[in-house]
């Protein structure tokens, strides 16, 4: 579970300034465009990011490609891991042991 906490931390973290520079270059040119997770991807390793597009309407049935995975990719990277951030941190919370009640005998 801290793993899981940690891992939605710094995706959090990472979201976070994938915003910032979405914001910075907005506020350079004046128009906003988000940079999409293929485009982050493409930067970081374009290679595996081909295999993807190759295998994945192969392997995976083409309407969860077009309908899950495409659109997936082509949201802004910030939304993308600050959702998973968000989801990792929710499913990994610390859960406060439940109380017994007990009742009064009046």
């Amino acid at each position: 579970m801290i793993l899981g906490r940690w891992l939605g931390w710094l995706l959090l973290i990472a979201a976070i300034v994938m915003a910032g520079g979405d914001a910075l270059h907005a506020w350079q040119t004046g128009i906003f465009v988000p940079t999409p997770l293929s485009a982050v991807w493409q930067r970081l390793d374009p290679s595996s990011l081909s295999r993807l597009q190759a295998a994945g309407p192969v392997h995976l049935h083409p309407a969860v490609w077009r309908a899950v995975v495409q659109p997936v990719l082509n949201w802004p990277g910030w939304a993308d891991f600050g959702a998973l951030g968000l989801i990792l941190l929710l499913l990994c919370r610390r859960r406060q042991p439940k109380r017994r009640r007990r009742f009064s005998g009046h």
